[in-house]
């Protein structure tokens, strides 16, 4: 009933939305993760992006970041986005599934422990 009520959000140009059955997250569509890795001044290849929703994306771009990881309760989008960059997705949800999937990725690229 609940997911009825949303469906005309769910298809809002001017937002960004996710429902899963449990949660339902909005964010304005110009709003974008991306604009503060301008600033850091750090190439692409420095940068890991980690996320797990759609508006995620934004940042997992190859001229904002070279590595993207994402948790198992990422958005289908996020995690076919991750696989067509060679990225990692965790088999464990949330902040634990981060840590893992750049465990993954570390371990894959052979980088120093930290």
């Amino acid at each position: 009933r609940f997911r009825h009520y949303l469906e005309k959000f769910l298809n809002d140009d001017e937002l960004i939305c996710r429902f899963d059955g449990r949660m339902f997250v909005a964010r304005p569509a110009f709003m974008s993760k991306a604009s503060p890795f301008a600033e850091v001044g750090l190439p692409p290849e420095r940068i890991i992006v980690a996320g797990d929703e759609l508006t995620d994306l934004a940042m997992m771009r190859p001229e904002v970041a070279k590595h993207y990881i994402c948790p198992a309760n990422a958005a289908p989008a996020v995690k076919e986005h991750v696989l067509k960059y060679n990225g990692e997705i965790a088999d464990q949800p949330y902040a634990a599934g981060v840590i893992q999937a750049f465990r993954k990725l570390a371990e894959r690229h052979n980088w120093p422990d930290i």
